[in-house]
């Protein structure tokens, strides 16, 4: 599929709920697993920071979270050259036996080490973000 210039090549294996997809962009080789409701995928782009295969993050939104979901009307998707077919494969194709690193896990030790007030205030800006951060500076 080519859109804006950048052409992605990739191919899919689903079998009993799990996906696999594998695809080529920008000279990138780019892996993606679901399975158990969790997204796992490997990207082997150097400078990562650090010695994971696989980063994990569950496919099932969180309950609390304050991020709204985004949905979007496809207008004007271009043609793509789509050719499925059987193929003979075991749960091999779904193995995540490398080193796993939970994004969320990593997420978390991230922002209990941010300054405080530093959640309270986030996406706030200007006068209201002056004011939201007062009770954090030191007096």
């Amino acid at each position: 599929m080519t859109s804006e210039g950048t052409t992605v090549t990739g191919t899919m294996w689903m079998k009993g709920g799990k996906m696999r997809t594998e695809y080529a962009v920008s000279g990138m080789n780019i892996i993606a697993i679901l399975k158990d409701e969790t997204v796992y995928s490997h990207n082997p782009a150097p400078g990562t920071g650090t010695d994971c295969y696989w980063n994990k993050i569950s496919a099932v939104p969180d309950p609390q979270s304050t991020v709204t979901p985004v949905t979007q009307q496809l207008q004007d998707v271009p043609p793509a050259d789509i050719q499925c077919g059987p193929a003979a494969f075991g749960d091999e194709k779904f193995a995540t036996t490398e080193k796993v690193c939970d994004i969320n896990e990593m997420m978390a030790s991230v922002t209990a080490s941010m300054p405080p007030g530093y959640i309270e205030c986030s996406g706030k800006e200007g006068q209201e973000l002056v004011d939201c951060m007062q009770p954090y500076l030191p007096q």
